[in-house]
């Protein structure tokens, strides 16, 4: 359900994204921790 406010367009982008994090940290199963993990990230690279 963490996907659910993700407007239609951008979905694949999103996805495409935890996919590329879930390979770089060896992850073969995202949970909703990891999601909060990749949005707290995505939120510290949007502040700078």
């Amino acid at each position: 359900m963490c996907f659910v406010k993700v407007p239609r367009p951008f979905l694949k982008t999103v996805l495409n994204g935890c996919i590329d994090w879930a390979k770089e940290n060896n992850v073969t199963l995202i949970t909703e921790e990891h999601v909060k993990i990749i949005n707290d990230k995505r939120k510290q690279e949007k502040n700078r």
